[in-house]
């Protein structure tokens, strides 16, 4: 569990140097690798029981607060055709374009969206009773296993628990993206009255990129704050492993 907590605060320091800066040097690659080796250390040292539980939940609840940042910063990029900052490429006609098309994209991605849920909700059902009923009558008929039942209904929480996490994993990363295409494709036109098109490519990868960032920081917190629900539910009915492994 510390090594975990070692490589999600390394990967959150290193996706905040990465996030405020628009070109990745040398320097920068060299600071990451010093950041990721020192809050390794940090984090795998020697933790108490609280400590770390306490990081398990600040560090997914930073990582949302970051993602959420984030996203503000891409809401600050209008695609309102009566609300953007016009150049020699956007023009009323170009921006009412490109709200219609990012409201059917919108709309695409959530038919795709729903239908993989339907059929992501009949094999949860189909599958997860396979598993319980499987794990159950294997369990009990070892006859060393107390409880049997109660086994398999845990086991079958956490493939619940697992794919309810994928799902609004995937919700997440699905509006995020619709969210920032559109928005990229505004920034790409950026420096066209000047004539020059690295700022157009600067920004657009730019947005791109903290699309991206948002999307990363919201899934992972989520997973692991997901995950350490779960360990701590099966921890109030098995005990900690600690205790248990002999």
């Amino acid at each position: 569990m510390k090594f975990q907590v070692a490589s999600v605060l390394a990967s959150l320091a290193a996706s905040a140097m990465a996030a405020s800066h628009k070109v990745v040097t040398h320097k920068d690659v060299r600071h990451t690798q010093l950041i990721h080796n020192t809050v390794s250390k940090l984090a795998a040292s020697p933790l108490g029981d609280t400590a770390t539980e306490a990081l398990l939940i600040l560090v997914p609840a930073i990582g949302l607060a970051y993602a959420i940042y984030w996203w503000y910063r891409q809401s600050e990029i209008s695609i309102n055709p009566r609300k953007y900052r016009a150049n020699g490429y956007l023009t009323p006609e170009v921006m009412q374009n490109v709200a219609a098309i990012s409201k059917k994209v919108c709309a695409g991605a959530d038919t795709f969206l729903f239908a993989e849920y339907s059929a992501m909700t009949t094999f949860m059902v189909v599958f997860g009773a396979i598993l319980y009923f499987m794990l159950g009558f294997s369990l009990k008929a070892q006859g060393n296993v107390a409880n049997p039942w109660t086994n398999a209904g845990f086991s079958l929480f956490s493939f619940v628990a697992g794919a309810l996490t994928s799902i609004g994993s995937g919700f997440i990363g699905m509006r995020i993206a619709v969210y920032s295409n559109s928005r990229t494709a505004v920034m790409a036109t950026e420096g066209a009255d000047e004539g020059d098109q690295s700022k157009g490519f600067a920004a657009a990868f730019e947005t791109a990129f903290r699309g991206g960032i948002t999307m990363g920081f919201a899934i992972t917190s989520l997973g692991v704050f997901g995950l350490y629900i779960t360990v701590k539910v099966l921890q109030e009915y098995f005990g900690s492993g600690s205790a248990n492994v002999k």
